[in-house]
Formats: structure tokens, sequence, C-alpha cells
């Protein structure tokens, strides 16, 4: 009997719902990248998804995303840009961009 009991009351519980509340942290994928560092919000703290992204930008993204300042063909000679002056900011991500090519 107690057996049965125990079986009833097993398959009772069993039919209840089980509410589970969510513990987790909404998490805005924006602020995750900038907290990754692979990129950053602008002069004013915003970031302008909507934006069109420049080839300093998209190459600065790459070199940070996949750690390309690491790798084997950043030695190699640089590659000759007539528009991008050697102190301009994403520079060297670029170069190191254009020589994996």
């Amino acid at each position: 009997m107690q057996k049965f009991i125990s079986l009833f009351s097993l398959i009772a519980l069993l039919q209840l719902p089980i509410i589970v509340q969510a513990q987790e942290e909404i998490v805005d994928p924006i602020e995750r990248v900038v907290a990754a560092g692979l990129m950053t919000k602008d002069a004013a703290g915003k970031f302008n998804p909507n934006e069109i992204i420049s080839r300093a930008e998209l190459a600065s993204i790459l070199v940070n995303t996949f750690d390309l300042e690491k790798r084997a063909f950043s030695q190699k000679p640089n590659v000759e840009l007539k528009d991008v002056s050697a102190n301009y900011w994403a520079y060297n991500d670029i170069q190191i961009v254009l020589k994996m090519a």
C-alpha cells in the first residue's frame, strides 16, 4: 500500500508545472563587444551601429578579433598605401590585414 501511495504521489508531482525564474543577466551584444575590446564607441560615447564601417575600422576589428598581430604574416614587408599615412591610427592594422593576402 505504501508503494502505491508513493507512486501516486510521484505521478501527481510530475503532473505539476515547474516554474523556474531565470537568474541570467541580460547582456547587450554591443556592450559585450566593447567590453571585449574588439570595438570602441565614438568620442561622444555612442556606438553608431547604423553607420557605414570604414576600412580602418574593419581592419582594426579583424586584427583585434583574431589576434592577427601575433601571426607570422605580420613580419612581411609593409604594403605601399598612397591614401594612408604611417602615423594614421589604424595604419598597422591595415598593414596586417593586407599582408594576409
